[in-house]
């Protein structure tokens, strides 16, 4: 500890390194003085060493930080000051209303960490100005057993489409704790909100088949052109048994939308999936480039079902140079294998 007080510099960072590696908490008195250090080198390992070493006796330490003009001690400050035990309320009141966001971010964090009133502590952070910290409050409230839904519906209504995105994502993967319905609020984010989307596509789909207000609203989603919708719903049915689905399954036998069936039928080799490529593949009033992009899209696979390769093995001759063409190559590419 000595060579902190060394007159070189590289005396002093060895003795720094020195230090970290017995790993000794006594070393943070020895940090302590390098706080004040005009070296920014120095004045980072002391917030280091204090971020690892500090505990509960600490309290006048991490009360220092708190109150420094520095950003990064004060970060320090809220994110240690759980440490301090029940002593760290004062210390956290005043940091989460600090004038730097990163800082408040931090306050609210440990504030969500060790709340004894969880439910209390999110409330709060869902009245808070800042969209970061009612997000916070929204991810906090997944580890509660039983979630407000009134909370909660402040958090789909909220003017944020982040916090908005953050509630959907949190009712579709709690829905055993949610009492009440939200589904014209989950359609009107469907349609605004692009961040919550997916989800809400995901929790909507699923409940088609029971629920005509969606089941009419679903073709809607399907035709439209926004390739942010045809994504979202693509990411939606994902690895889902198209039976389940409702309204989905019957449209997507009719959608005019090219990459939405492309995207739904890719890597999809379920028995409804082979049934819907197989008749859009053989019929002939479908568009060229949709049946070609099928047909592309099984190349290489070793999955495609015998019913297929006969149907394209049909089409081999087809008038259509494009689909004679692509069947070539899907041909060659079979038979490449046996």
């Amino acid at each position: 500890m000595r060579n902190l007080r060394s007159a070189d510099v590289r005396h002093r960072r060895r003795a720094v390194r020195r230090l970290f590696e017995i790993n000794d908490p006594i070393a943070i008195d020895a940090f302590e003085p390098l706080l004040d250090d005009s070296d920014e080198w120095f004045r980072e390992k002391a917030i280091q060493a204090i971020g690892i070493w500090a505990r509960p006796k600490d309290l006048e330490l991490i009360q220092r930080l708190a109150e420094s003009e520095r950003v990064e001690f004060r970060m320090c400050a809220a994110r240690i000051a759980n440490r301090a035990g029940k002593s760290c309320k004062p210390i956290l009141s005043i940091l989460s209303q600090d004038n730097v966001a990163v800082v408040r971010n931090a306050a609210w964090a440990t504030k969500f960490s060790i709340a004894a009133n969880l439910e209390e502590v999110n409330r709060k952070g869902m009245e808070n100005e800042s969209s970061g910290i009612r997000s916070m409050a929204i991810q906090s409230m997944s580890k509660m057993d039983k979630i407000d839904a009134e909370l909660l519906y402040t958090g789909l209504t909220d003017p944020s489409i982040k916090v908005q995105a953050d509630a959907v994502s949190l009712l579709r993967n709690r829905p055993d704790v949610i009492e009440g319905g939200f589904d014209n609020l989950l359609v009107d984010i469907v349609e605004n909100n692009h961040l919550a989307r997916r989800d809400a596509i995901i929790i909507l789909i699923e409940k088609s088949s029971n629920n005509e207000i969606i089941s009419s609203k679903i073709p809607n989603w399907m035709e439209n052109d926004n390739s942010g919708f045809t994504k979202a719903i693509i990411s939606a049915i994902e690895g889902k048994d198209w039976k389940e689905l409702g309204a989905f399954t019957q449209s997507l036998k009719t959608t005019q939308n090219e990459a939405l069936i492309v995207g739904s039928l890719r890597r999809n080799y379920s028995i409804d999936a082979n049934k819907l490529r197989n008749s859009i593949i053989a019929d002939t009033s479908r568009e060229s480039s949709l049946r070609t992009r099928l047909i592309e899209e099984l190349i290489g696979s070793t999955k495609v079902d015998d019913s297929t390769i006969e149907i394209i093995n049909n089409l081999k001759n087809s008038p259509d140079e494009y689909i004679s063409q692509i069947v070539g190559f899907f041909i060659e590419d079979i038979e490449s294998r046996y």
